[in-house]
Parts: C-alpha cells; sequence; structure tokens
C-alpha cells in the first residue's frame, strides 16, 4: 500500500480494518485507534476477538466462508474499546486478495451518534403522541404528512384520513378568506402566529381552538415544514359562558341579580326621563328568614327561596320585572304608569301568592311572608342606586315596625346615615388605640386533611357591646380614609404571630391576609408591604395577599403594576370570593395569581345540586388548567369534602375543620397536628 492509500485509509471518517484468516490484524487506520483507544502498535498485537468478544469461533468461520465466497456481509456489533466501555457499531466487511493472500476487509461506523438520535426521534415521538394538544405537520405545500392521537381525538378524523389532504377540511366557514389571507402573511413574515379559530370537527360540530403555527426551517433557512399545535377551547368556552350568566343571575332561582337589576333600571328610568313618566321599585324582605335556615336547614331556606321565586315570577310581565338582589330579598321594577293604586294593586298580588303556605317534604307546610318598602320615580331617587337604596331602607323601616306591611320611602328613613357616622367616630378612637384582634381560620390541605396555612381575620371588639363584622367596619374604613392604617396595624400583628409559629415549625406554611382593592392605588404599598414583613421576620414566600374577585376587576389594569412588584418580591396572590364577581380569564394570567378560592355559595349544595356541583368543577378545571392553586371556602360537611377530593381540590375552609379561633387556639391547634 502506497502512502497516498495509507494517508488516505487513516483520514476515513469510519474506522478501516484487515482482519487475517485467523483474527490476527494486518492493518488498522487511525479513526479505529481512535475510537477504540488504542495505539496501532497496541491493536496489531491484539486479534478481532478481543476487540469483539461476541465473535466465537464458529461464527468466526461462518463470517470467513461468507468473505470467502465475496458475499457483501453488513452486521451491527459492539466493540469493546481499551477503558472497558463498549461502541456500538455497524461493520460492513467483504473479502479481498491483497499481495497474494485473503484479506476480510472491513469499514467499520460508530453507531453512538444515530443510536442517541434514535434515542431522541422516538422520546419526541413519545411526547407528540402522549400531548394533549392536536399536533399537525405539513410538507411547505400545506399537506397533511401526519398527526398526532389527540388530533384524531379532537377532530375526530384518522391520520390516514387526513395524510396528504390539506388542513382546510377543518374549516368552520367561520373566519372569512380575508382573515386567513392575513393569517398566513405573517407566518410568511414572522414564521408564527397564534390565535382563536374556529374549526369543524368530523361529526360537524363546531369547536373553538387555540391554534399556534410555525414554519419549520432547516439550517441553510429552507422552508421543511409547518407544525400546528392546536387546544381544544370547548370546555373553557363554557365555563365562560357560565360565570357569565353568573355574573348576571342569581345562581339559585335564575332571577337576575342584583347587578342586572341596575342595569334594569338604568334602561327605565332613562325611558321615564324621555317619557315624563312614573316608575318603582318595590324591594321585598322575607321576614325572619334566619329562624327557617336555623330551624331546619339551609337546604330548606333554598327550598322555600326556589318556591317562592316560581310563585313571584306569575307577576313578571312587559311592565313588571322581578329580580333577586339579596340573600332573602326580591324586587320589582315597575316600568311605567307607578301611580299609587298600581303599585298597591301589585302589593296586593305579592301578599296573596306569598301567603300560599309552601310544601317542603314530609314536615308542615310553612307559611312565610314579606316586609316590603318601595321607592318611586321622580321623588325618591333619579339613579338606579338611590331608588334601590331607598326601597330597601324602607323595607327595613317595615320589618322594624310592622313586620309583613309595606313602607313608602320617606327621607326620614336615612337617619340611620347618622348611626353611620357615629360608628366612624368610634373606628377611628379605635384604630388609634390598636384594639383590633386577628383570628386565624386555618387552611388545611384536601389531600391529607393537614393544616397548610391560615388566613387573618379582623375582630372588633367594641367598647361594651359586641364585636362588630368586618362586613360593617371594613367599608367604613375604606369611606374614611382610615383603611391603609388599619391595614397595616393589623398585617403587623399577624406577621408577628406568623412568624412566632413558624419559628418551631419545619412545616410549610402560608399566611393569607385581606386588603382593600384601594391600597393598590397607594404607589409605596409594596414597599410598605415588604416592610413590615422584614419588620416581622417573616419570609414573603410564606405570605399571601387576597383581593375578592370584584374589587380587584373594579381595579381591572389600575393595579396590575402594583400587582406584579409584589409578585417579583416572593410574595402569593389570592383571588377571593371568585364567581361572585367576572374575572377576564387574561387578566387572571396577567396578574399572576397563584391562588383562588372558590366563594361559598358554589360549595353550599355540591353534593346534591347537579348544577352546583359542575360549575363547582368548571372553576376547580379552569383554575388547574390556569396554573392556579385552589381553595373551597365553606366547607361544612363530609360530602362538600368528598366532592372536593374527587375533583382534587387542593386546599379547603370551613367549619368542617375549624371554625375561625383565636391566636393562641389556633396555635394549639397547629402545634397539635400528629
Amino acid at each position: 500500500m502506497t502512502r497516498v492509500e495509507q494517508a488516505l485509509l487513516d483520514h476515513a471518517p469510519d474506522a478501516v480494518f484487515w482482519t487475517r484468516v485467523d483474527g490476527s490484524f494486518a492493518y488498522i487506520n487511525h479513526t479505529a485507534c481512535a475510537n477504540l483507544g488504542y495505539t496501532r502498535e497496541q491493536l496489531l498485537q491484539r486479534t478481532i476477538f478481543e476487540v469483539d468478544p461476541d465473535f466465537t469461533p464458529e461464527l468466526w468461520r461462518t463470517h470467513w466462508r461468507n468473505a470467502a465466497s465475496r458475499q457483501f456481509v453488513k452486521v451491527q456489533r459492539r466493540h469493546r474499546r481499551n477503558d472497558g466501555s463498549f461502541l456500538p457499531v455497524e461493520v460492513h466487511s467483504q473479502q479481498i486478495m491483497l499481495d497474494g493472500q485473503v484479506i476480510r476487509f472491513s469499514f467499520v461506523r460508530d453507531l453512538t451518534g444515530l443510536q442517541e438520535h434514535e434515542r431522541q426521534m422516538r422520546q419526541a415521538e413519545a411526547i407528540i403522541q402522549s400531548a394533549r394538544e392536536g399536533i399537525t405537520i405539513t410538507d411547505p405545500d400545506q399537506n397533511i404528512e401526519r398527526v398526532n392521537a389527540a388530533f384524531s381525538r379532537i377532530t375526530g378524523y384518522t391520520e390516514d384520513e387526513v395524510r396528504g389532504r390539506n388542513p382546510r377540511i377543518l374549516s368552520s366557514g367561520r373566519q372569512d378568506k380575508t382573515f386567513y389571507r392575513q393569517m398566513w402573511s405573517t407566518i410568511d413574515r414572522q414564521d408564527h402566529w397564534q390565535g382563536e379559530i374556529w374549526n369543524r370537527r368530523k361529526n360537524g360540530e363546531v369547536y373553538p381552538e387555540w391554534l399556534t403555527i410555525t414554519a419549520i426551517r432547516d439550517p441553510s433557512g429552507e422552508l421543511v415544514n409547518y407544525a400546528a399545535v392546536f387546544t381544544d377551547l370547548s370546555e373553557l368556552k363554557r365555563s365562560q359562558t357560565s360565570l357569565e350568566h353568573l355574573r348576571h343571575f342569581d345562581l339559585l332561582t335564575g332571577l337576575p341579580n342584583r347587578r342586572t337589576l341596575l342595569r334594569i333600571l338604568e334602561e327605565a328610568l332613562a325611558s321615564a326621563q324621555t317619557k315624563s313618566s312614573r316608575l318603582a321599585v318595590l324591594v321585598c324582605g322575607l321576614d325572619r328568614f334566619r329562624m327557617i335556615n336555623e330551624s331546619f336547614s339551609y337546604l330548606t331556606g333554598d327550598h322555600v327561596l326556589s318556591a317562592i321565586a316560581a310563585q313571584l315570577r306569575n307577576i313578571s310581565d312587559r311592565r313588571v320585572e322581578i329580580s333577586r338582589p339579596g340573600s332573602d330579598q326580591f324586587a320589582f321594577v315597575i316600568r311605567s304608569g307607578a301611580s299609587r293604586n298600581v303599585i298597591l294593586d301589585m302589593i296586593g298580588c305579592i301578599s296573596e301568592l306569598v301567603s300560599r303556605p309552601i310544601e317542603i317534604g314530609d314536615e308542615q307546610p310553612l307559611s312565610v311572608q314579606f316586609s316590603l318598602g318601595v321607592a318611586r320615580f321622580p321623588g325618591d331617587g333619579e339613579s338606579p342606586e338611590d331608588l334601590v337604596r331607598n326601597a330597601e331602607a324602607a323595607m327595613f323601616q317595615a320589618k322594624r315596625h310592622n313586620r309583613g306591611s309595606y313602607v313608602f320611602f320617606s327621607p326620614s328613613h336615612t337617619e340611620g346615615a347618622q348611626q353611620q357616622l357615629l360608628l366612624e367616630t368610634e373606628l377611628r378612637q379605635a384604630v388609634l388605640d390598636e384594639v383590633f384582634e386577628l383570628h386565624f381560620q386555618p387552611v388545611v390541605a384536601v389531600g391529607n386533611n393537614r393544616i397548610v396555612g391560615a388566613e387573618a381575620l379582623a375582630r372588633w371588639p367594641r367598647s361594651g357591646k359586641e364585636m362588630v363584622s368586618p362586613a360593617v367596619f371594613i367599608p367604613i374604613a375604606e369611606q374614611s380614609g382610615l383603611i391603609d392604617k388599619l391595614s397595616f396595624q393589623l398585617l403587623d400583628l399577624a406577621c408577628r404571630a406568623t412568624a412566632n409559629l413558624l419559628k418551631c415549625s419545619t412545616e410549610d406554611f402560608r399566611l393569607a391576609f385581606n386588603i382593600s382593592a384601594m391600597q393598590l392605588n397607594d404607589r409605596q404599598f409594596t414597599e410598605k408591604t415588604i416592610a413590615c414583613l422584614e419588620s416581622a421576620g417573616l419570609d414573603p414566600e410564606k405570605f399571601e395577599l387576597e383581593l375578592t374577585e370584584s374589587t380587584l376587576m373594579a381595579q381591572a389594569g389600575g393595579s396590575s403594576k402594583a400587582l406584579k412588584q409584589l409578585r417579583k418580591a416572593g410574595i402569593r396572590l389570592s383571588i377571593d370570593d371568585f364567581g361572585t364577581g367576572f374575572s377576564s380569564l387574561a387578566y387572571l394570567q396577567e396578574i399572576d395569581a397563584q391562588v383562588l378560592k372558590i366563594d361559598r355559595r358554589f360549595i353550599n349544595d355540591v353534593a346534591r345540586n347537579p348544577a352546583d356541583a359542575q360549575i363547582a368543577a368548571s372553576i376547580i378545571a379552569m383554575a388547574h388548567a390556569l396554573g392556579m392553586e385552589v381553595v373551597a371556602e365553606g366547607v361544612e360537611t363530609s360530602e362538600q369534602l368528598a366532592f372536593l377530593v374527587m375533583h382534587e381540590c387542593d386546599y379547603y375552609q370551613g367549619y368542617l375543620f375549624s371554625k375561625p379561633l383565636a391566636l393562641d387556639d389556633f396555635e394549639e391547634l397547629y402545634r397539635g397536628q400528629s
């Protein structure tokens, strides 16, 4: 062999072996030495049997006979390196005559990279086939080359049915040619497009999907494929529809809620002002409804409300609309011609309908009564809020003086405002004296029933009187400008109590603290919150701020900067009372909240009411889809807890585990966990 020939073989990308009939090496190139970790001299002193330990003499003779017949042989083997490890190889062998002797000439290709590539390809294939999202891969001419299992599950088409066809077979017709022209123009410019689109399944059903299309190019920039990934949005759309309905209608009775009542009134007022006509608002409050709940059950109370709603619907017509603005209240709007006689006739109809006993299972039929308040336009208010508020004030007047009667609104009913002013004065002094207390309500893991955190709840022991509900003093604090000072006073107390609790605990624990959305308008709110945590020695990751859904959405957009600063500091965000307002899913993602708390009204009847169960399950599924943890509020029965376990809710609060506890009692309960 000339020097040129040897140089060519030495620099070949594959290993080259020349092997004699006895298995010794006649020649080994540089690549073979590098692959196996030997010098040329070392290898020339060895035999093929040492390099390829799987070769038996019989197998070697078989290969040699094939080579002797000049038959080309290709096999996959493993060669032992100098360090004892094995190298996967593919051997191409053939007999040649060289200088009068028979030599087995072998090219040996290292398969390490190929096997790794094949492993990666198998892994990629497994990922594609197990993905919940549908995946479509087309050639540059947009003809389908392959799809995954999720594609078939979502669309109803098998891969054989769509291979070679254009994805337009899925088109629903809802998007026009202009839409698709703009879409492909974006892909041509940016190699990427993402958006919502409506497609059609094989069975003809039209469904929404979130679609991402990406152009795939080779290293030279040449277009080789388009990859489309899509998610079926049907369930999410149904959840949004349910939540949209809840935004406007009462869950129990199906009647318009307070929000919708105000909208109805706004339209009626605009018409009345244009036509110079009269309208009236009647608010009917069920007397002693709390006694019904306590004497029988909340289920009985719901049954009574549903029965009353069914009776009162008989009055509703084009001129009169009924709604349920509160838990034990119903309201009527008389759109036009609301003279005193018309109003009295309406009150008579309501009284007659409500006087009919209500069947409650095997129990004695239950009789109920209403107290009614009336506010009229013009005269008793110029806005929907004024009319409803004044009608409610008149209704409360009827309850105080003669239950079961009716009262027309009078300015004297606003005397309650004086009592609120007195309460504000006391509140201001209470903040100065720092008399407020905190109770902790446990947050419990659904999976193992262990306390993982607590929600801090404010309590005001009013001097010489009963505790004042936060529902009373928090709005007053907001209106009077005391909310910031009160909140940070309570926050400092809660953080110090939590830091002290965690000194001797290694378990994970988070403090949830409610804030007013108004505080987010304070540019220093983030700095003051972090400073409060640092002063108490509480890790921000152990702290969770709660904002109610309705107040958060009222601040939508304006508060996102403050919320992002809080998140950057490591503080978690929680959406409280979810379902009582209406959240934009995009905004939920924008603020990066980690926790969603389902309002108790959606938990109350999940064990018996399929509609409630579906709504609660949809909220849990939606939150998990957005990467959020879920806390269910107001869990009072084992059946409710079983429902949460079944639907993989993360945490719960409620009297089933514990009522809110004073700090010392909570610490004893927490430390008592086995």
